[in-house]
């Protein structure tokens, strides 16, 4: 009979002194990581207002909700890289702020981790068509 412990060498319930075995992995990081990813999905969930700069002749918005959000589900996908709607979250939060070319990047990201992934080569295609890339939009399009 085989007995399971997560400590250092113990007699199981038959007075046997059996061999330990130890967790390959930091089960306390793994959750920590995972509370991390979490809250930072929740902040982007629930983004507090853009503040805004004010000083004698210069008033200035901050980066918007949106940067704020695209660079949060950025930082989750860099704990969870294969959560590739991280990836699709921030693109699509590139494309509101008017930023295309970061958002192709992240889109080509996903084909990276997704080759596959019909959903990334369409939003590909059609973006690449949008910024006048004919030539990627075509290629892209022929790979579905």
């Amino acid at each position: 009979m085989l007995c399971f412990h997560l400590c250092s060498k113990q007699l199981c319930q038959h007075g046997r002194s059996e061999k330990c075995f130890e967790p390959q992995l930091n089960y306390q990081q793994l959750l920590t990581q995972r509370q991390v990813v979490d809250e930072l999905l929740e902040q982007a969930e629930n983004p507090n207002p853009p503040a805004r700069v004010s000083n004698a002749g210069f008033t200035a918005k901050l980066p918007s909700n949106m940067e704020r959000i695209a660079d949060l589900l950025l930082e989750a996908y860099k704990l969870e890289p294969y959560r590739v709607d991280f990836l699709f979250g921030a693109a699509n939060a590139n494309i509101y702020n008017g930023n295309t070319d970061k958002a192709i990047e992240l889109y080509q990201k996903v084909l990276d981790v997704a080759p596959d992934d019909v959903k990334a080569h369409t939003y590909l295609a059609a973006w690449n068509r949008f910024k006048g890339n004919q030539a990627e939009a075509t290629k892209t399009f022929r790979t579905l």
